[in-house]
């Protein structure tokens, strides 16, 4: 497998920072590292708006801000936004809960929708580890509106964790 610089370095960017993790909480300076690389490659993350608020050993949470092109043609944020935050929250956690040998991807998905969240709503998405096991993961994630608090659809994400290939 050919590998572009561009995407070493972000691999690279990736390794340092769950370096850091396991040393502790991630630091602000590692957060604005992530965002930045988030900001410069083309990705899903990017995409959406993502950015990461906290990263630790058995949690992550990140922030979107709801816009027009998140929404469904009533007006409201679409449900796969939801489902991709969910799994982007997940698999940022159970990436960096892994042995650096081992990667981790989803293999199943189940999101439910509890409130509406519109153009210009702040979605916070936390993931919080359930099983932490040897070939899988559970991972429970809460979207919240930032502003009133208010859970507005919750994630269950289950990840295989596999040797690198």
């Amino acid at each position: 497998m050919n590998i572009s610089p561009e995407r070493l370095a972000g691999l690279q960017a990736l390794a340092n920072l769950k370096k850091a993790v396991v040393e502790g909480e991630a630091t602000e300076e590692a957060l604005a590292t992530v965002n930045a690389a988030i900001a410069e490659h083309p990705s899903l993350d990017r995409t959406l708006g993502v950015t990461y608020r906290a990263l630790a050993k058995d949690s992550v949470t990140i922030a979107c801000e709801v816009a027009w092109e998140h929404t469904q043609p009533m007006g409201l944020a679409n449900g796969g936004l939801f489902a991709s935050l969910g799994e982007t929250a997940g698999s940022m956690a159970g990436f960096l809960a892994v042995e650096d040998n081992m990667q981790v991807m989803g293999t199943t998905n189940s999101t439910d929708f509890l409130r509406p969240a519109f153009p210009g709503d702040v979605i916070v998405s936390t993931a919080r580890a359930i099983h932490l096991g040897r070939t899988s993961q559970l991972w429970h994630v809460e979207h919240k509106n930032e502003k009133t608090g208010k859970l507005l659809a919750l994630t269950s994400l289950r990840t295989a964790v596999r040797p690198i290939a």
